[in-house]
């Protein structure tokens, strides 16, 4: 090939490769006659409802749209609403804004509004997730001023404050109102202190007031419900609940007294004489809690020896004494027999356990005497001998030789036998039922003898009931009527 030949076929294989490039380039390039470009799916980049709520009252929604390529529209709602569905219309354009009105719903049914939206062009259809729209139901004919009453943390077997609660009629009718019921779990923790609701119709509009109160019968969450019956709601009535609730908490005890009787948490009471009863000795409560006042419901012994002690509520019993305050109570001790002594003082109340217990202790001791006449000399019988018809007088001496415990003297005291009128005893200062004589002392009673015939023998027994190990002690009595 000449060298003109390889320049002339270089050129013609450029110009071909130029033109087909060429003819690809066009291919992209519109003309002012072609067609718009199909865009891809999807064609809803954003459908909206607001507000996405309401009120049984109803209200206006507002949808909106945004749109990519979009030539025709359909809108559709579930139930229905007034304008729509609307179907096919025109969206050529980047968004559109549509308003529809909801209304008023007093059917007391809660309603969910589904909005949907269908897209269209050249290329197809798209579809937006729904959007949805709720509405609320319209409150019943009888409602409560709020929805649901929590009478707070109150301390166990305590009353609460009471709370007030409103009761209103929404209808345009007169509401009867019916009974008032606690039902629940912890119904017996809640009560209606006072009520001005009961048996009352109610206006369209009109309002009424009751209390709730709280006194939990345990600790932690009590909860209630109480059912208000509204006559006039439905064929049978029906009724309007309020949920209740409250908190119950234990309060905290203290017990303080002398420590010359209370130890480690015992009273200890020493030696006794039996049948005699010390001095009452004061112990003293107080709310160790700094919130929940402390409910003392009684105090009372139980234990072994439960009879041979007292207690005296004071101003302890059925109480409630605030955080930081006190009462007092008093405790004795009366044995029965001698030896140890023990029982249990039970304080009751709202601490944890429901009673608070103090062992208590003592011992008890027989008291010893002797019965002299004249002073100094022991005698267990006394002869009057042969004497006239005029009153015979011998004095006793009664002295306690018990060495720390008191002589107790019984109420049962008597002379007996077959001429037990012939004779009588006057205890004076001494040995009188009740009387108690302390150790080492000496008091005296008499003894008489008035025979009622002559040349007769009497016979009688004087028997003196005391805290003796005996119980008694004999006086064998003995005379004869002389003219």
């Amino acid at each position: 090939m000449s060298f003109l030949g390889w320049r002339v076929r270089k050129v013609a294989t450029a110009l071909t490769t130029s033109i087909a490039m060429l003819t690809v380039i066009v291919a992209f390039v519109p003309s002012a006659s072609a067609e718009a470009p199909r865009a891809s799916l999807p064609l809803i980049t954003y459908f909206k409802a607001t507000p996405n709520s309401f009120s049984y009252k109803g209200g206006m929604v507002t949808l909106k749209a945004n749109l990519r390529f979009a030539k025709t529209c359909t809108l559709r709602v579930s139930p229905a609403l007034k304008g729509l569905p609307e179907t096919n219309f025109a969206c050529t354009g980047s968004s559109f804004t549509k308003r529809f009105e909801v209304t008023s719903d007093t059917t007391a049914v809660v309603r969910t509004y589904t909005f949907s939206l269908s897209v269209r062009n050249t290329e197809g259809k798209t579809i937006a997730p729904n959007t949805l729209v709720a509405e609320g139901a319209a409150p019943p004919p009888i409602s409560f001023g709020t929805s649901g009453e929590n009478l707070g943390i109150v301390g166990v077997l305590i009353h609460s404050t009471n709370s007030e609660v409103r009761v209103t009629n929404n209808s345009r009718l007169p509401q009867d109102l019916g009974m008032f019921n606690i039902v629940g779990t912890n119904s017996t923790d809640f009560g209606i202190p006072s009520n001005d609701c009961a048996g009352v119709v109610l206006s369209p509009g009109g309002e009424c007031s009751f209390a709730v109160d709280f006194v939990p019968t345990s600790t932690g969450r009590r909860v209630a419900t109480l059912a208000l019956g509204d006559l006039s709601w439905g064929s049978a009535g029906t009724n309007a609940v309020l949920p209740l609730s409250g908190t119950g908490v234990f309060s905290e005890i203290s017990i303080g007294a002398s420590r010359v009787f209370y130890t480690s948490g015992d009273v200890h009471f020493g030696t006794e004489g039996v049948y005699t009863t010390t001095k009452s000795l004061y112990v003293t409560v107080s709310d160790a809690s700094k919130t929940v006042p402390l409910y003392v419901s009684a105090i009372g012994v139980s234990g072994k020896n439960y009879t041979d002690f007292g207690v005296s509520a004071g101003n302890c019993g059925n109480t409630v004494i605030d955080p930081g305050a006190q009462c007092q109570f008093t405790v004795s001790f009366t044995p029965t027999a001698s030896g140890l002594r023990t029982d249990q003082v039970d304080v009751y109340g709202n601490m944890s356990g429901g009673v608070w217990t103090i062992p208590e202790s003592g011992f008890g001791e027989y008291a010893s005497l002797t019965l002299d006449s004249p002073p100094g000399k022991q005698i267990t019988r006394i002869n009057f001998g042969d004497k006239s018809a005029s009153v015979q007088t011998v004095a006793v001496t009664v002295t306690n030789t018990s060495s720390n415990v008191f002589l107790a003297f019984g109420s049962a005291s008597v002379i007996s036998g077959q001429n037990a009128p012939d004779f009588n005893w006057v205890p004076g200062l001494c040995a009188y039922a009740g009387s108690e004589l302390a150790p080492a002392q000496s008091c005296t009673f008499t003894v008489t003898f008035q025979p009622q015939l002559e040349g007769v023998q009497y016979y009688g027994t004087f028997s003196l009931y005391d805290n003796a190990a005996s119980g008694s002690q004999t006086l064998n009595l003995s005379g004869e009527g002389k003219a």
